[in-house]
């Protein structure tokens, strides 16, 4: 799901991280590699092998073309700097760790996954309707019956999909403001917090030293009415959303003043927004659908850590826009609720998916031919570049045969 409303979040957010790669002098294709075990290590090697030949080359052709005319003058020592950046830019390459972030954090160690989901849902429909539509100032950890309750329905939407998973060390935490009722225009949005910590067994299989993972269970939703200190948190939709979006539904519209109300990017009518909205749960990844095979992948040489993100966003959105029109002059008022829950994924560096599942190689076996060719193959268009700068320098610093006659006549 991709919701409308969180364009501009996203829009900003990509604008930050191309900033900060640019800052870095560093490409930013460089951070997404293909999936298949082979032609991604592959495809990542050649486009650093490009990179630092496509360095190294632009050097000396500078320098070549700049004393082209001037066959006497000694070479310059930027060349030699200009080589050593060059190193250093293939370094940071190969070092480059991921910036990015996820709300639904899944961390691979040993047959254990580590799982942090954290959802941040907001509203400023209290603009409208001066009525808080959260529970407000909550701050408090689930602990006996509630915490219970989590972990039942946790355990429920994990062995829906994988049978032989299990959880384990649940800690919850929910908080909430409260928002200005009296306030009409340019509202501070109330906002609804909630994380989840634990962590997932599932019985692994193992073939010739490669571990397989199911990870079909990424998919959970928790359709439980779940409740922190009597206060429900869990089925926004049919405890906070449906009288919060009433007013909006039953707005009428006129032709200069028209209320449109969508909910998750579609049309709710008066006649089936209720619907729509009672299906709307605070903990729900279902809508990350694609399998982690098409997720993108970046990889840190240093930590030995692959990071998978998902091209896919979970949550919830709800809008309605007031479009006010008068004396051709055109007025439009958004009031919104809604989360956007982005998926990611850390694993060991000789990991790869094929669908849902995770095979990760403990046989020492391809994946480390490929770092070893990565180094030699650094290493050897390192070399090749002190060759040709040392012949470069001699070339130039020799009289040539026209010159050694012309001294002698």
């Amino acid at each position: 799901m991709s919701p409308a409303w969180a364009n501009a979040g996203r829009e900003i957010w990509a604008l930050k991280s191309a900033t900060e790669i640019s800052n870095n002098g560093i490409s930013k294709s460089l951070r997404t590699v293909p999936k298949p075990l082979g032609s991604s290590t592959i495809s990542s090697l050649r486009t650093v092998k490009q990179i630092v030949v496509l360095l190294l080359g632009s050097s000396i052709g500078k320098y070549q073309g700049k004393n082209a005319a001037k066959p006497m003058q000694k070479p310059v020592k930027h060349k030699k700097i200009k080589l050593a950046v060059a190193i250093a830019m293939l370094l940071m390459l190969l070092n480059l760790p991921p910036t990015s972030r996820g709300d639904y954090n899944l961390q691979l160690d040993g047959d254990t996954f580590k799982v942090t989901w954290t959802i941040n849902a907001y509203q400023n429909m209290s603009a409208y309707t001066h009525v808080a539509v959260y529970p407000p100032n909550l701050n408090s950890s689930l602990a006996g019956s509630d915490l219970s309750a989590f972990a039942s329905a946790l355990q429920g939407a994990v062995q829906q999909k994988v049978s032989s998973a299990s959880i384990s060390n649940l800690t919850v935490h929910v908080s909430s403001n409260s928002p200005d009722l009296s306030c009409y225009q340019a509202c501070a949005p109330q906002w609804l917090n909630a994380t989840a910590e634990f962590q997932v067994h599932e019985a692994i299989q193992t073939n010739s030293g490669v571990l397989r993972y199911d990870l079909s269970w990424k998919t959970a939703r928790l359709d439980e009415d779940l409740s922190v200190a009597n206060v429900s948190f869990n089925r926004i939709g049919e405890k906070y959303l449906v009288s919060a979006l009433s007013p909006f539904v039953n707005f009428q519209s006129s032709h200069t003043d028209v209320m449109r109300v969508l909910i998750n990017d579609e049309a709710a009518p008066k006649t089936t927004y209720q619907n729509q909205a009672d299906a709307i749960v605070l903990f729900d990844m279902s809508q990350i659908q694609r399998p982690i095979e098409d997720w993108s992948i970046s990889r840190n040489f240093v930590s030995q850590r692959e990071t998978w993100m998902s091209p896919q966003t979970a949550g919830f959105n709800s809008s309605a826009v007031e479009t006010i029109t008068e004396f051709s002059e055109v007025t439009r008022l958004r009031y919104v609720s809604g989360a956007a829950v982005i998926a990611e994924m850390s694993t060991p560096m000789n990991t790869v998916a094929r669908g849902d599942t995770l095979l990760v190689d403990l046989s020492g076996g391809f994946l480390e031919q490929i770092f070893l060719a990565t180094i030699l193959t650094s290493l050897g268009i390192f070399a090749v570049a002190v060759i040709i700068e040392r012949r470069t320098t001699r070339s130039y610093g020799r009289p040539t045969k026209a010159r050694r006659k012309g001294r002698r006549t």
